[in-house]
């Protein structure tokens, strides 16, 4: 400032200001965990100064997927906002799918495949492994673990494993003493068993 006096006087006066600060607190948040997880994730904000002010706390928890703003004041009365974000919570298990390398009557082996619709899944038993092959019929349960540690099984079925031949019943249609034609008969103890040349013979001849 200048300035002069009635008496012709003059002179200068200087203000200076080096406390203004418009520049909002550098915030920055970081979470309890970024992996995914079946738990509760605990999102914190912290500043590059002192003194801030956060409505409602520097902490949020999140229950469940989603967003969340921080509101803070920083010593100056700036005032500011910063969204926390968490999309890794995963409280569901992960969705087993069975197949089998046929599911059709069979004497071989039958294998069983687990799939997931979720990555990262880890089977616990059966040595880590998502295949299993069954030798006779029965059931395997696979265990596993999805990537935010929800557990869960899987039952394998199979009950279409036949090794065994079928057994075989002839019948004649007639067991006198005959000077006619006899016709045998070939029947099973179960269904759709295929004889070649065709389930009966005729004998015109004893043989």
């Amino acid at each position: 400032f200048e300035f002069e006096d009635r008496a012709g006087n003059s002179g200068t006066a200087i203000a200076r200001v080096d406390w203004l600060k418009k520049t909002l607190p550098n915030a920055t948040i970081t979470y309890n965990t970024t992996n995914p997880t079946n738990q509760d994730v605990i999102a914190t904000i912290t500043f590059d100064i002192e003194n801030v002010i956060v409505l409602g706390g520097n902490t949020h928890r999140f229950t469940e997927n989603g967003t969340y703003l921080f509101e803070f004041v920083g010593p100056y009365g700036n005032k500011g906002t910063a969204m926390a974000e968490v999309y890794w919570i995963d409280r569901d298990e992960p969705n087993a799918t069975i197949t089998y390398s046929t599911t059709n009557p069979t004497n071989q082996d039958v294998t069983a495949t687990v799939t997931f619709d979720k990555e990262n899944v880890t089977i616990t038993n059966n040595g880590g492994k998502n295949t299993y092959t069954f030798t006779e019929n029965g059931q395997f349960e696979f265990e596993f673990v999805g990537p935010a540690g929800n557990a869960g099984t899987a039952i394998a079925n199979v009950t279409w494993i036949d090794k065994e031949a079928p057994v075989a019943e002839i019948r004649y249609s007639t067991e006198s003493a005959t000077n006619q034609e006899v016709i045998a008969t070939i029947t099973f103890n179960e269904e759709d068993v295929t004889v070649e040349g065709g389930n009966t013979h005729t004998f015109t001849e004893n043989g």
